[in-house]
């Protein structure tokens, strides 16, 4: 007898059917799997036997043949554990064909007989396809809980860069923050994220889809927090636009709909971010490796903090180097210029003196500034509600830029 079920395997953040077959015929003990499965995948027969050994199911001295099509699309994962072991059990009369048709299967089994971080699921499961004890479905609801949002007053002084992140976080500009060390360039990015609305519906599920292909979803759960990601100067291209032998998304992809802070930025290599140009203009990256292209989402906020040079007391006269200011200008220019110039906004972040940290602040209560965001963002979407792939300002361009974005007959004096 010959037993199907469904599963579905990951081509970049796209979720595609495969069909689980399981035949068991007469002949030599055995139990392989084809269909271009990885190592991960043709370990879940050892799994399968483990786990139904562990719920009293011995199987039979048969040969078991397992074949995942279409078989030429490649397949990775611990996921096709359940879908296999549901079609063996299909395939040995223990569950009705017809009571799996319609499902799509996915899990990990653990040793003793259920799925991880679900105990038992496996045998609950299988009582409610032979009818025995039907589950009922999971009922939607929100996702609560989390990191709680840094408050923006914890930020002694530095108006004019607060202002500047209120602005960048309202229409999603990429911000460049150049200043000495100690002035408070990365405590600035740490606060963005808590100044920025929950994500969509929509964006925290196209987010969730990035992050479960590498595992970095807690307990499974989908949160709407706006993700802060910094890698660290030492990290690699791979590390930072995604590759890898599996093409795995990077920090770019994993930063989607969120803010990426990249602090010491002339200390990157140049070549990564030379690399970062095209995901910023185009809102995706493409990993091509010589067996596979894959295309990821990275529609990113880049926050970048540099010193304005090596030692970063460039105004400093007591403190600055003998080269300056061309060290200035050397350590600056490891940026490349077409880089630079995607940078919305540039904030020269000046030292706080020690007796201006007890002055009031002059900006608006940190809880106004969530609630301005959210209103500027929501202007923007329906601005553009009729415009595809355009959500704030920075994403229009072309077109869009001379419909909603030509200067008056003043303005065109201004920039003149």
């Amino acid at each position: 007898m010959v037993a199907v079920t469904y599963t579905v395997a990951f081509h970049e953040v796209e979720a595609r059917p495969v069909e689980v077959l399981c035949a068991v015929a007469p002949g030599l003990p055995s139990f392989q799997i084809f269909g271009l499965a990885n190592k991960a995948v043709s370990e879940a027969r050892e799994r399968v036997r483990a786990a139904l050994d562990a719920l009293s199911i011995a199987l039979p001295s048969k040969r078991i043949t397992v074949n995942l099509s279409p078989a030429d699309m490649p397949k990775e994962g611990s996921h096709f554990d359940l879908p296999i072991a549901v079609a063996l059990l299909c395939a040995l009369g223990m569950i009705p064909q017809e009571e799996i048709g319609a499902c799509v299967f996915m899990g990990e089994l653990a040793l003793g007989g259920g799925l991880l971080q679900v105990a038992g699921c496996l045998p609950a499961v299988l009582h409610h396809l032979t009818g025995q004890n039907l589950l009922e479905p999971a009922q939607p609801g929100e996702v609560t809980g989390g990191q709680s949002a840094k408050d923006l007053s914890d930020v002694k002084g530095q108006e004019r860069a607060k202002r500047a992140l209120e602005i960048a976080g309202a229409r999603r500009h990429h911000m460049l923050m150049v200043g000495p060390p100690g002035s408070g360039k990365s405590m600035l990015a740490a606060h963005l994220p808590g100044l920025l609305p929950p994500l969509s519906q929509g964006e925290a599920l196209e987010t969730s889809m990035i992050h479960s292909l590498v595992g970095l979803l807690d307990e499974g759960r989908i949160s709407r927090e706006r993700l802060f990601r910094e890698p660290h100067t030492t990290a690699s291209m791979a590390a930072i636009i995604g590759g890898g032998r599996s093409a795995k998304p990077g920090e770019i992809s994993l930063a989607h709909n969120g803010v990426l802070f990249m602090d010491e930025f002339p200390e990157f290599p140049r070549h990564v971010l030379e690399t970062l140009r095209q995901p910023i203009e185009t809102g995706e990256v493409m990993v091509a490796r010589a067996n596979t292209h894959v295309k990821y989402p990275s529609r990113f906020m880049l926050i970048a903090a540099a010193k304005p040079c090596r030692c970063g007391y460039l105004s400093d006269p007591a403190r600055a180097c003998a080269r300056a200011p061309d060290c200035g200008a050397d350590y600056l220019g490891r940026i490349p210029g077409l880089l630079l110039n995607r940078f919305d906004l540039r904030v020269d972040v000046t030292p706080v003196a020690y007796s201006d940290l007890k002055l009031p602040c002059d900006s608006a209560p940190s809880a106004e500034v969530p609630l301005r965001i959210t209103a500027a963002r929501t202007r923007q979407s329906e601005r553009y509600a009729k415009i595809p792939r355009c959500m704030v300002n920075a994403d229009a361009e072309g077109a869009v830029l001379q419909t909603f974005a030509t200067p008056n007959a003043d303005g065109q004096a201004l920039l003149i």
